[in-house]
């Protein structure tokens, strides 16, 4: 005979499991077996294939992906203006070193 009780269930939650926090977990359905009310037991009888479901709450918590602030898109766009200057500056003055 296998029991499982609804106080057993309702130790095992809530919980988080790789980021999906599980809550609330109950009975839903079952067949082959009886639940007790004034118990709160689910009961499979013995030599008895049966089915239980059992249901839950889930909770995906996921972080939003970080996103620069203004203030470092100015400086990343003024870095890169900064990098296109220098590198025309360095090709206009190679070119006129070698014609000299």
């Amino acid at each position: 005979m296998f029991n499982i009780s609804q106080t057993l269930l309702n130790n095992l939650g809530p919980f988080t499991l790789n980021g999906v926090k599980v809550s609330d977990i109950h009975f839903a359905e079952y067949g082959d077996g009886w639940y007790d009310k004034n118990t709160g037991k689910w009961t499979n009888p013995e030599g008895k294939t049966s089915t239980l479901k059992i249901l839950a709450d889930f909770t995906f918590e996921t972080a939003a992906p970080p996103v620069p602030e203004p203030s470092t898109w100015a400086m990343m766009i003024l870095g890169f203006a900064g990098v296109g200057f220098m590198a025309y500056r360095r090709k206009r003055n190679g070119s006129a070193l070698t014609a000299a």
